[in-house]
């Protein structure tokens, strides 16, 4: 049997049409972005939380008066350039010896036409005024970095916490929107009854008031999903959050440690409390460069300055002055003033001092709440996922009543209804344990 090929090709078009129509019509599937993760949001938040980037610019000032402070401990330098068109001489009288000398002026210049003036000064001994001041801002850079370090542990938990909580909003609709189209079920069910004369019309009224209630309960879960969505846009800064669909990944549950262990790994590695003791060390260190500058300092001095009447003659040598010598400086309401400042900023580090013995108490109490709503958050979960056994077993059961005619279909959406609600508390309690954990690392400092 031979085949006919002119036939066959507008076959093969036809295939390849179609081929190439399918891709297409998938090809916005293929297209589609992929759910975001918990993952996603960590990474927009810490991209552009604006309370995070503020911390971050402090930390860079704070870098800044490091270096200003550096800069200080090597002198100053000065150049003046100055140029005098007109100057009024200094007048000097002589009285002059009657009768053999008469009396006469002489007028002496200050500046000539063009002078140039250039200094420079090391400081020697300050007392230790310069090396502590820049140690203090040093210091007080590491307390800002920090406190950046703790800014990024809570973006990070509040961009978790507002993820899960829009993934809870969200399953709690669909659980709801289930229990609608029961409630909807059942009211045609009690139609039908009705209708044939089983039931009164209360039956019905009664299930009309159930779709009611289950609509507007609907209505308040779509509500708080839509805001739930919000917040989560408000922390990541990230329009995606808003509409695009949401992945939760089950993770893997790590043993809590002791108490005793996060009460000591806390104290040790949290971000708040390492930036209030370097503040207090940052203050000393300023009160002590204080002390220093209210003491008479030394310093090395050179002076260059050159004047002439004549551009050309700007480089003469003959008209160069040079001065290289020792400064001793002491100013003594200055002292006084210094003194004071010392004694304030001695007064604000045991400010500090109180504020740090109260941050770690309350770093105890912060540990110890995490610590417990954890483990309530893995019982509960725990208890759940055995509630959960239960209604897988009560669905199976009810189906094959159903099946076998000794029980109605009411019942076996009573028992997909509650088997669904289950697995809604499964995730819930799940999500609980995941904003647990994340509120125990935040705790830890982790």
């Amino acid at each position: 049997m031979s085949l006919d090929r002119t036939s066959a090709l507008p076959r093969r078009r036809r295939c390849l049409a179609a081929l190439v129509a399918s891709m297409l019509a998938a090809a916005p599937l293929l297209a589609e972005e992929p759910p975001l993760t918990v993952a996603d949001a960590v990474a927009a938040a810490l991209a552009a939380q604006p309370r995070l980037k503020a911390a971050e610019t402090k930390g860079d000032a704070a870098a800044a008066r490091t270096t200003l402070a550096r800069l200080d401990r090597l002198g100053s330098a000065r150049t003046t350039l100055l140029y005098t068109p007109w100057q009024k001489p200094l007048s000097v009288e002589f009285p002059g010896i009657e009768p053999y000398i008469p009396p006469s002026t002489i007028e002496v210049r200050q500046l000539a036409t063009y002078a140039f003036n250039a200094a420079a000064t090391v400081p020697l001994f300050t007392w230790g005024a310069l090396s502590r001041g820049h140690d203090s801002a040093r210091v007080a850079e590491q307390a800002t970095r920090e406190e950046v370090r703790r800014a990024r542990h809570e973006t990070e938990f509040e961009a978790r916490r507002a993820f899960y909580a829009a993934v809870a909003a969200a399953a709690a609709v669909r659980v709801i929107g289930k229990a609608l189209d029961q409630q909807k079920a059942f009211l045609e069910i009690a139609k039908r009854r009705m209708e044939s004369g089983a039931v009164p019309r209360l039956d019905v009224l009664k299930a009309e008031l159930g779709v009611r209630r289950a609509e507007a309960t609907l209505g308040q879960s779509e509500n708080a999903a839509r805001l739930a969505r919000e917040a989560l846009v408000t922390v990541t800064l990230d329009p995606r959050f808003r509409e695009d669909p949401l992945r939760y990944d089950a993770f893997e549950t790590v043993p809590l440690p002791p108490e005793a262990e996060a009460l000591q790994t806390a104290r040790a590695s949290r971000p708040d409390l390492a930036a209030l003791d370097k503040q207090s060390e940052s203050i000393r260190l300023a009160a002590r460069a204080l002390d220093g500058a209210a003491l008479p300092a030394l310093a090395f001095r050179a002076d260059f300055t050159q004047q002439n009447d004549a551009v050309e003659d700007v480089l003469r040598v003959g008209s160069r002055i040079y001065q290289v010598g020792f400064v001793l400086s002491w100013d003594v309401a200055e002292a006084k003033r210094n003194r004071v400042r010392a004694q304030e900023l001695r007064a604000n580090e045991r400010g500090v001092r109180e504020l740090a013995h109260a941050m770690r108490e309350s770093v105890d109490l912060e540990v110890r709440s995490a610590l417990y709503s954890a483990r309530e958050a893995a019982d509960r979960l725990d208890t759940e996922r055995g509630a959960a056994k239960v209604a897988e077993e009560q669905a199976r059961v009810a189906r094959l009543a159903y099946r076998e005619g000794l029980s109605t279909a009411v019942e076996v959406q009573d028992a997909e209804l509650a088997l669904t609600s289950t697995e809604f508390a499964i995730l819930r309690a799940a999500l609980d344990h995941a904003v647990a954990q994340a509120q125990l690392r935040l705790a830890l400092g982790e």
